[in-house]
């Protein structure tokens, strides 16, 4: 939220990570939905609709958030 492009690239190049990100670089996602910290997870079913929001990160987070995405992969499609 609202951080330097090249700055975030660089950093996902670090981390070595491959999944998308949001560049919400004029915070206007952030406050569409009322995100209050970094890192916010939100899990969205196949229906578009929110399923499950995670503010923060624990050491059960990657779990929880695991279990959360299979669940929403099982669910029926409208």
């Amino acid at each position: 939220v609202q951080e330097d492009k090249q700055k975030i690239e660089g950093f996902l190049k670090t981390q070595d990570v491959s999944v998308p990100v949001l560049m919400d670089q004029e915070g206007e996602v952030a406050m569409k939905f009322n995100v209050t910290a970094i890192p916010e997870t939100v899990i969205i079913g196949k229906d578009g609709e929110v399923k499950k929001v995670f503010v923060g990160a624990s050491p059960q987070t990657y779990e929880q958030i695991r279990d959360e995405v299979e669940s929403a992969k099982k669910e029926e499609a409208p």
